[in-house]
């Protein structure tokens, strides 16, 4: 019993030291969706590292993208799920977005899939009846071998994601 309380304890303690720092953080705050935080912190490593010139919305939590890039001013939604999500799903993808990031993270706390899809990509996986939604929930189906970006999206190599996380 004394083993589960301090585990429980040291779980808190690190939400906690986590918050401490992402709520006075820029690229780590946010709502109280710390996987979803940590996603979009990685997402933005990635663009700013390819002169995306990331931006946050002026709102803690903005509806549909998460970030907005370049000079045309590209919507980014990021979608992140864990190993530990026995689902396999997030959030649902709303408007307004232009492209999306979706990644998965294994049971080593390493990045697993980094996926990129645009608007243009999924909305040829509708015309294709690939999906059946125009606001589908993130999966990480979407990122398996017959999956929405296996498909018709992009990978980002793990060499280059390696060192987001």
């Amino acid at each position: 019993m004394e083993n589960l309380k301090k585990t429980a304890k040291d779980y808190l303690t690190a939400r906690k030291k986590f918050l401490a720092i992402a709520d006075n953080t820029h690229w780590l705050f946010g709502n109280d969706n710390l996987v979803g935080r940590i996603g979009e912190f990685i997402a933005y490593q990635y663009l700013h590292e390819n002169k995306r010139n990331p931006e946050r919305p002026t709102s803690k939590t903005q509806k549909g993208y998460d970030f907005i890039c370049d000079k045309k001013k590209t919507k980014i939604s990021v979608k992140t799920i864990t190993h530990e999500n026995k689902a396999g799903t997030t959030t649902v993808i709303t408007e307004p977005w232009d492209e999306l990031i979706l990644i998965t993270i294994n049971d080593k706390i390493k990045i697993d899939k980094f996926g990129i899809l645009t608007k243009e990509q999924f909305n040829a996986a509708l015309n294709a009846k690939h999906l059946t939604s125009k606001t589908p929930y993130a999966s990480r189906t979407m990122v398996g071998a017959k999956g929405l970006i296996s498909k018709f999206g992009t990978f980002v190599d793990k060499k280059i994601t390696d060192k987001y996380f």
